[in-house]
């Protein structure tokens, strides 16, 4: 099984070296912290598969903090690490959190078969569509014309549900290269991406007559300034799960 990326969240410095160790197998520790707002901003850089948080029974800031986190980035796997009392765990799902990890631990192999199995359903449930770059450092050599005639010979082969995406997000051309005006871009997907599911990205993609679908930057130039890169790594997640290939 390949290894995912995970950062613990504890303010007991125990729990971030036995955590470590226990998870070892199926998890690389890229992060430990003490704070929920240095995490915060970390998890916002690191875009971890995993987030481990400590919750104590009297702490009542995590449920808050998971919440956001869910919001935020709801493609991550959210455990939470404490005892085993029925109030803490029901509070822990609601708040959104995909499993509870006792701690204290006397059984390691319980740890960590909790995990890898959390890990076996994240992996089924990612997308496993192929994403195709195709960029240039400067302009004017002819990305438009080769991404655009990748997206529809690729189709043509497969048949398979293709994307032709335009992140050129200043200078977006694609649109008026194929000759469309798609309603919906790039800023309304970064909007919807808490709800987006199978029926709503269908429904809201323009197609071309060739077969492909597209999606587009704004005309507006500053709509582009809203868009951050953790915006686009979940819109590829989106992509990858629900189109056979993103060129």
């Amino acid at each position: 099984m390949e290894k995912i990326k995970g950062v613990i969240i504890a303010s007991d410095h125990r729990i971030h070296k036995t955590l470590s160790d226990v998870l070892k197998p199926v998890v690389e520790v890229v992060g430990k912290f003490s704070d929920y707002g240095e995490a915060y901003r970390a998890i916002k850089e690191l875009l971890p598969h995993a987030v481990f948080i400590e919750a104590k029974g009297g702490d009542l800031t995590w449920p808050e903090f998971v919440a956001k986190l869910r919001r935020q980035m709801p493609r991550t796997m959210l455990f939470l690490i404490g005892n085993k009392d029925p109030d803490l765990i029901l509070k822990g799902m609601r708040s959104g959190v995909n499993d509870v990890l006792p701690y204290p631990y006397s059984d390691e192999e319980e740890v960590l078969s909790i995990v890898r199995e959390a890990v076996k359903r994240f992996s089924k449930e990612e997308g496993k569509g192929e994403v195709l770059g195709v960029f240039s450092l400067k302009g004017g050599q002819g990305i438009t014309s080769i991404a655009t005639n990748l997206a529809d010979h690729i189709y043509k082969l497969t048949g398979d549900n293709t994307l032709l995406l335009d992140l050129n997000l200043f200078m977006s051309d694609v649109a008026l290269f194929v000759n469309l005006a798609p309603q919906y871009t790039i800023f309304d997907m970064v909007r919807d991406l808490d709800r987006m599911d199978e029926d709503l990205l269908f429904s809201s993609l323009a197609r071309h007559n060739r077969g492909f679908y597209l999606l587009c930057g704004s005309e507006k130039i500053g709509d582009a300034e809203d868009v951050a890169a953790d915006d686009i790594a979940r819109m590829l997640g989106v992509f990858k799960r629900y189109m056979d290939y993103t060129v």
